[in-house]
């Protein structure tokens, strides 16, 4: 597996009285080859954040892809309602793993992944 390290500090800008409880981040890797091993450092939390809930979404070959499910069932050049039924599933985000809290130290969270190539993550942290 390639290594991939991101490290990414949150800039929050001027301080309001209505601050941010949330920060999506997506990495990418189109070329082709092997799975990637991200490090995704995420620096500049609050303080007051504690507990950070993350969510992991996808799109590659298995996961939220309505073109590879197409594919996959012969590329029907008129689908039925059926096959537009699976293929509307299949094009929905989806969460490649269930919902966790997790504990940023410092201020800082590192996230550690596989991303296979020719694919997104979606990362969503709230608090």
């Amino acid at each position: 597996m390639a290594a991939k390290s991101i490290d990414l500090r949150i800039a929050w800008g001027i301080p309001t009285s209505n601050p941010p409880k949330s920060v999506t981040v997506s990495t990418i890797d189109d070329l082709p080859g092997p799975d990637a091993a991200v490090d995704l450092c995420l620096r500049g939390l609050p303080a007051q954040a504690g507990s950070v809930l993350v969510q992991h979404y996808r799109i590659d070959r298995d996961h939220s892809n309505a073109f590879e499910a197409w594919k996959r069932m012969g590329s029907p050049p008129r689908p039925t309602s059926q096959q537009l039924a699976a293929l509307k599933r299949s094009a929905q985000l989806r969460a490649i793993t269930s919902p966790c809290w997790q504990r940023p130290q410092a201020g800082a969270l590192s996230l550690k992944f596989p991303l296979p190539r020719q694919a997104v993550s979606l990362v969503t942290l709230r608090w």
